[in-house]
C-alpha cells in the first residue's frame, strides 16, 4: 500500500512516535513522506527518516507566517495552535504528492495538519486516518484547572473552547481517528 505521512514537523528520532510508525510500515508498505518545516535543524532531521521512505517532501513554513497565521486566527474558532500551522504551500505539496505517488491513504499526524487534511478530504478521494495521539481540548482543560495566573487562565479558556468546538467540528468528517490513551 503506498501510504502518505503528513506531518507538522520531521519525524525523527527525537519525534519517536511518528518516526517508528514509518519505520515499521516501511518494511511492507511504501511510505511517503510531507512536513513542514521551520528552520534549518529540523530541514537536517529529515536525514533520518529518509531511509524509510519512498519521498520526503519538507515545506517551509517561516516563523513570520505562523505569527501572521496566528494574528489572523485571534478573532476566529480556530485555535491558535491550529492557525500557526496553516500553511497553503504545505497543502498543495501534500494534495501533489497524493497526484503523482498515486496514494492509497493519507495518515495525519497532530490536530496542527487539520487544515490541510480538511483540504485532502476536499479535493482528493481518498482515505484519511488522523492520528490525534491525544486529546487537546482535555489537555487544555486541565491546563486551565491548574493555572493559577488569570491572565493565563482567559486565555487557555478562550483557546480550549475554541478546540473543543474545532475537534467537534473536524474529527467528524474522518475516516478513522486514533488516539493513544483510554483517558483521552
Amino acid at each position: 500500500m503506498r501510504v502518505l505521512f503528513v506531518t507538522p514537523y520531521v519525524p525523527s528520532r527525537i519525534r519517536v512516535r511518528p518516526f517508528h510508525f514509518i519505520q515499521s510500515l516501511a518494511a511492507s508498505h511504501e511510505i511517503s513522506l510531507v512536513s513542514l518545516v521551520c528552520d534549518q535543524y529540523e530541514e537536517e532531521l529529515a536525514g533520518k527518516v529518509v531511509d524509510y521512505c519512498s519521498s520526503v517532501e519538507l515545506v517551509r513554513l517561516p516563523r513570520w507566517q505562523a505569527y501572521a497565521n496566528c494574528l489572523r486566527a485571534l478573532p476566529l474558532f480556530m485555535p491558535l495552535r491550529v492557525a500557526y500551522y496553516r500553511s497553503q504551500a504545505f497543502i498543495e505539496r501534500v494534495l501533489w504528492v497524493i497526484r503523482k505517488r498515486k496514494i492509497e491513504v493519507v495518515h495525519g499526524e497532530l490536530i496542527k495538519v487539520m487544515p490541510t487534511l480538511q483540504a485532502v478530504l476536499a479535493q482528493a478521494r481518498i482515505p484519511v486516518l488522523y492520528d490525534s495521539v491525544d486529546c487537546i481540548s482535555s489537555y487544555l482543560e486541565q491546563q486551565w484547572r491548574s493555572s493559577g495566573n488569570p491572565l493565563h487562565k482567559v486565555f487557555v479558556y478562550t483557546e480550549l473552547q475554541k478546540m473543543r468546538h474545532y475537534e467537534r467540528r473536524c474529527l467528524s468528517d474522518l475516516d478513522q481517528v486514533v488516539i493513544t490513551s483510554p483517558y483521552d
